[in-house]
């Protein structure tokens, strides 16, 4: 299956310009993506509902990726329709390298590394905190065993 190219060229500059009032080379890799992304779908959308029509009703699996890897993901996804080459061409003609994508992947893992980085600290301060809970809790122990001795030799 070939999809045209142009069309999808068209339509990102238009959502970019609708979404966000910017042009190919002013926007940002992530908004640049989103348009792109949705300019592709909406080139493959009559093929993908009719594909979807031909599968009801059968067996279904599904595959879910953990993978953060949105700018390559879309060279693949390119690549997959066969279209990668000319849209890489497409888009250099008007300025874009599609290979600033790749900000976008390491914009995320840069973000997941820090989150992950705040939830070890937040983590780190909770086990810290049943520590000491735990030794307050010794000590209260022991002192009321103290007590109890006292006064069972008092009586």
């Amino acid at each position: 299956m070939s999809y045209p190219i142009q069309p999808i060229l068209a339509n990102t500059e238009a959502l970019l310009k609708l979404r966000h009032d910017e042009t190919l080379t002013s926007t940002t890799p992530q908004r640049f993506h989103d348009c792109l992304g949705q300019a592709v779908m909406m080139a493959i959308s009559k093929n993908w509902t009719e594909s979807k029509k031909r599968r009801e009703g059968h067996r279904k699996a599904y595959y879910l990726s953990a993978e953060y890897l949105m700018g390559r993901l879309v060279y693949s996804n390119l690549f997959n329709m066969g279209i990668l080459h000319s849209i890489r061409r497409a888009f250099a003609e008007k300025g874009v390298d599609l290979s600033e994508l790749e900000d976008i992947e390491d914009a995320i893992e840069a973000a997941r590394r820090e989150a992950v980085a705040g939830m070890q600290a937040k983590l780190d301060k909770a086990r810290e905190a049943k520590e000491k809970a735990e030794a307050r809790r010794k000590n209260a122990e022991e002192s009321l065993e103290q007590i109890r001795r006292q006064l069972e030799e008092q009586a």
